[in-house]
């Protein structure tokens, strides 16, 4: 069930459902700034509706920050859009954003990465806060608060779908478009809360591939 309201940033959006949602022939969701509208489709399963939402989310995020605007930026954010959606929507599964742990095992793109959080995540420099590989299957992230250590790990499952799917999306801008989306999920409970089991189990304390005994978390 998606929720009435979605705040992002300063604004409240109001979530409509519509049978046509635009005069755009078979548009599943749109986004729509100066109403402050997020719609989807009535006619969608639950599961592809809470993707829409996600969809459009997405969309508003990007419009706030301004990112879909400069030259060469054309279709980018709808390529966004279609990735994160997938990823952010499965990851407001079985996950506590307000007070963590992160998971053990995350997909991404239909892989499965295990996740750590150590105490340094690079012995040869202390200021990494998170490293991923894409072809070992690890995310690594250096401890601290749980909403640090869980903003570390949703940018880091982002940076991996954006390369797996050869965004291009450059660095900084993933780490900031991250940010928002991790606030997303702070200020809307709604979107996650019912969906922890009871139980949550904690990241695996691994270290990288060859963990020295300083890295231990």
């Amino acid at each position: 069930m998606i929720p009435n309201t979605v705040k992002i940033g300063p604004v409240i959006y109001r979530v409509e459902e519509r049978d046509v949602v635009s005069k755009f022939a078979g548009r599943a969701g749109q986004f729509e700034s100066v109403e402050s509208v997020l719609a989807v489709c009535s006619r969608l399963t639950p599961e592809q509706k809470a993707k829409t939402l996600w969809h459009e989310i997405i969309h508003a995020v990007v419009w706030q920050t301004g990112a879909d605007r400069g030259p060469g930026i054309s279709g980018w954010d709808e390529a966004i859009a279609c990735c994160y959606a997938a990823e952010l929507l499965q990851l407001c599964h079985g996950i506590d954003w307000r007070h963590g742990p992160p998971p053990a095992t995350v997909g991404v793109c239909g892989v499965t990465y295990t996740v750590s959080v150590v105490a340094f995540v690079d012995k040869d420099d202390p200021a990494i806060d998170w490293d991923a590989d894409l072809s070992e299957g690890w995310i690594a992230l250096r401890s601290g608060t749980p909403g640090f250590v869980m903003s570390c790990f949703l940018e880091a499952v982002l940076d991996l779908a954006d390369d797996y799917l050869h965004l291009k999306t450059p660095r900084d801008q993933r780490g900031r478009l991250a940010t928002r989306f991790h606030q997303v999920l702070i200020d809307n409970p709604a979107l996650w809360e019912g969906q922890i089991p009871a139980e949550r189990p904690s990241a695996h304390k691994r270290g990288r591939r060859k963990p020295a005994p300083d890295k231990a978390a």
